[in-house]
């Protein structure tokens, strides 16, 4: 019981770190992005430049500016766009993964920890 409530402190503050480190980071290139996109004339034209800028943005491994961009597209232009919708679980999803891979390496880092110092 410790175990697991040591693990799931572990990865609420890895969880928090990731995002928090993941916006103070990223959110310039999101409002950029979104400041640029605010010049163009129509409704259609915002959403296609904000959909290429999220696309690159997701290959570039930048999930929360995705996830911010996306978020703007569903609340602020297009409610029903499949595309904002897609990007958005699919960033989602590798937020959680990227958050789950460092619970992973730090609950191995402190299980080492507590394996070395009760050792005689």
């Amino acid at each position: 019981m410790k175990g697991a409530l040591k693990l799931l402190a572990v990865f609420v503050l890895i969880l928090n770190f990731a995002f928090l480190g993941f916006c103070a980071e990223d959110i310039l290139t999101s409002k950029s992005a979104i400041s640029a996109a605010a010049g163009l004339k129509t409704v259609q034209e915002k959403v296609a430049y904000l959909i290429a800028q999220a696309r690159a943005l997701y290959n570039s491994q930048k999930f929360q500016e995705v996830v911010n961009i996306t978020q703007y597209i569903l609340t602020n232009l297009d409610k029903g766009s499949l595309s904002a919708k897609n990007l958005l679980t699919k960033a989602k999803e590798q937020l959680i993964s990227v958050a789950q891979q460092k619970a992973a390496e730090l609950t191995a880092r402190i299980n080492g920890f507590n394996a070395t110092s009760t050792q005689p």
